[in-house]
């Protein structure tokens, strides 16, 4: 890549700082189609009356406890835990009173209407491979809201930044983008042209 291009890609992940992590994403927000053109969507958002009981771990993950959570069903079944570095959240409990008196300000209402709680964060057991390795297993979390932010993993945040730095659209499995010159020499998915966006 040359040093023009480099920048602009540089500075394209600078401003994406406080985006979230969830497998199979590639920088689309919640329900909308935004994202990386080879993965523009896939990414929706928990918010529906039936997910409101903390007591309910089910096999079935779709029906555990989620507020204005996303979730990504491509490859397997995941739940965002937020953002932890800007807004740290916790682990918490079925039975914390806060937990409790959350989900209850919530039952009855639009989940257009639903506030976070302590401003930014919203329960939820979360799923799938984390940020630092592992599977959130169904840990039940306070993490920050997911509504109207972008959710990566890392080989879509590569991907989604190139395509804004270039207007090339690039998929490549993480260790072909370590190689030096890839983009210029093979891909598993390439539309667009080099032109910058």
């Amino acid at each position: 890549m040359n040093p023009e291009l480099g920048r602009r890609v540089i500075a394209i992940a600078q401003k994406l700082v406080g985006s979230h992590y969830i497998n199979g994403g590639y920088g689309a927000t919640p329900g909308l189609n935004d994202g990386c053109p080879c993965r523009s969507g896939g990414i929706s958002l928990i918010a529906d009356e039936d997910n409101l009981n903390p007591k309910l771990n089910s096999a079935n993950k779709k029906a555990n406890l989620a507020v204005n959570a996303a979730t990504m069903s491509i490859k397997t079944y995941c739940v965002c835990a937020g953002n932890y570095t800007t807004f740290p959240g916790d682990v918490t409990t079925e039975t914390a009173a806060d937990l409790v008196a959350y989900l209850d300000s919530l039952k009855g209402k639009p989940p257009s209407s639903w506030q976070n709680h302590k401003e930014h964060l919203t329960p939820r057991r979360a799923f799938g491979p984390g940020q630092n390795g592992g599977d959130g297993g169904g840990k039940l979390v306070w993490g920050q809201s997911c509504k109207g932010i972008r959710h990566f993993d890392c080989v879509g945040f590569i991907s989604y930044c190139y395509w804004k730095a270039s207007g090339a659209v690039w998929q490549l499995d993480i260790g072909a983008w370590r190689k030096p010159g890839v983009a210029s020499r093979s891909s598993i998915s390439r539309q667009g042209s080099d032109h910058p966006r």
